[in-house]
């Protein structure tokens, strides 16, 4: 993720399965630099998150974003391969939701969370990586010459405007 500008008022998306009555997950940066993963239930209240100080990420960089959960176990949250936050007890009573809501990147389906910025190789497992796979996928980027602050190979950009749900994912195969 790469961001000109940090997100004012409200966190930004990098990626969701959220809409309306109809939440899931979202991996989210705030207007102070914070990055969160959160697990909601199908109304909204939050079931379980991990957030990082404040300041993990800044405008004009490149970053390597990675949130994993597993239930009743720990959420996590890495920065450029490093585990930033993690908590491991607090768990809500109301399971999060499985929904049918589609996948967004740079905003959450309802057009809320707008994302400014670019965002590159997204990827959705169908469990929770392990610390040294998310190391490791960190560490691949910097052989391929994508390091964080190298231009990407591709991109999506989001803008503020609020635009029709039309993103999905598939889990990848695991290596």
């Amino acid at each position: 993720v790469k961001l000109p500008v940090m997100p004012v008022g409200a966190p930004g998306a990098v990626v969701t399965k959220a809409a309306s009555k109809n939440y899931e997950y979202g991996l989210r940066v705030h207007p102070n630099g914070a990055v969160d993963i959160a697990l909601w239930t199908a109304s909204g209240n939050t079931y379980q998150s991990a957030t990082t100080s404040g300041g993990a990420v800044t405008a004009g960089s490149w970053y390597h974003l990675v949130g994993t959960c597993e239930n009743g176990v720990a959420c996590r949250v890495y920065v450029n391969g490093t585990q930033r936050a993690s908590v491991t007890a607090g768990w809500g009573s109301t399971l999060p939701a499985d929904t049918t809501a589609a996948v967004n990147f740079g905003r959450r389906g309802d057009g809320v969370q707008p994302l400014i910025g670019s965002i590159d190789e997204v990827a959705i497992y169908p469990r929770a990586l392990e610390s040294g796979r998310v190391q490791n996928h960190y560490l691949a980027r910097q052989v391929t010459g994508s390091a964080p602050g190298s231009p990407p190979e591709a991109t999506a950009t989001s803008t503020a405007t609020p635009l029709p749900p039309t993103s999905t994912a598939t889990p990848l195969p695991t290596n």
